[in-house]
């Protein structure tokens, strides 16, 4: 039985064809041939795809080798494109800490730059390890509130008064509240641009980022549409409400002050 794992003859007929065909690619180029005038011509006289062809002559020009005239194996190759161990067991143990696929790559991002899986990525690797879905225990890491000491982490958030609740005041009125009044070292608040998370780019052009800058107070923000992650804050505005705003109208901040005063020394 013949053995045809060492015929070379597909390989010298693909050499043939393109040492045929670019030699009258580069006489037409030079406006040297006989028959024709223009490159459509003699694509369309051979039956060659353009695209094809020039991707082979543009790979045997850069490289000055024949090799690159053959054909590649196509599709991905596998163990290049596979994820690194360790960098699939850093993903593993952010997720048993219940965080999702789009706040594991942010997390591993500063580490491990170039090297970071996309979420998609990360998505198939919860799933391949059974872990694309939150068991209760990842539930209710996800929930804690990861903070040990007093100080650690304080909460912050602004609420919005109505317009009518001073009379005849026409401004935009605010509340701000500040959840454990000692030195932090890190402050939770969510997206909206009076803490500058959407107005800046640059931390220094908004002054409350520069002011903790200036003190050494880390900020961290809350996932959007997400008010849970500072329930703290966020509970706290519902018995002021009930208690004082609804329903109520001021004549005047100052009043209305006196009055904060008061509900917080009773």
């Amino acid at each position: 039985m013949r053995i045809n794992t060492q015929d070379l003859t597909l390989k010298r007929n693909y050499l043939q064809k393109h040492r045929f065909l670019i030699k009258e690619y580069e006489l037409i180029k030079a406006m040297e041939h006989s028959e024709y005038r223009y490159v459509q011509d003699f694509y369309r006289a051979h039956h060659t795809d353009r695209r094809s062809f020039l991707k082979y002559y543009n790979r045997y020009k850069q490289s000055g080798c024949e090799e690159y005239l053959l054909p590649k194996k196509r599709g991905p190759k596998f163990k290049t494109r596979r994820t690194l161990p360790h960098i699939e067991q850093k993903v593993v143990e952010l997720r048993l800490k219940g965080n999702g696929r789009y706040e594991i790559h942010r997390i591993l991002k500063p580490t491990l730059k170039h090297c970071t899986p996309s979420p998609s990525t990360i998505y198939n690797i919860l799933r391949r390890k059974r872990l694309n879905r939150l068991r209760p225990q990842e539930k209710l890491e996800r929930r804690r509130i990861i903070s040990k000491k007093a100080g650690e982490l304080g909460h912050i958030d602004v609420h919005h008064l109505s317009r009518d609740l001073i009379l005849g005041q026409h401004r935009k009125l605010y509340l701000v509240c500040v959840l454990d009044g000692i030195q932090f070292e890190r402050v939770l608040t969510d997206n909206w641009p009076e803490f500058g998370t959407r107005e800046s780019k640059k931390k220094t052009e908004h002054p409350f980022e520069r002011m903790l800058m200036e003190i050494g107070v880390k900020h961290n923000c809350t996932r959007p549409y997400r008010p849970q992650t500072n329930g703290k804050v966020e509970r706290f505005w519902r018995p002021l409400n009930y208690d004082l705003i609804e329903e109520t109208t001021f004549e005047s901040e100052e009043e209305f002050g006196n009055l904060l005063l008061m509900k917080k020394n009773v």
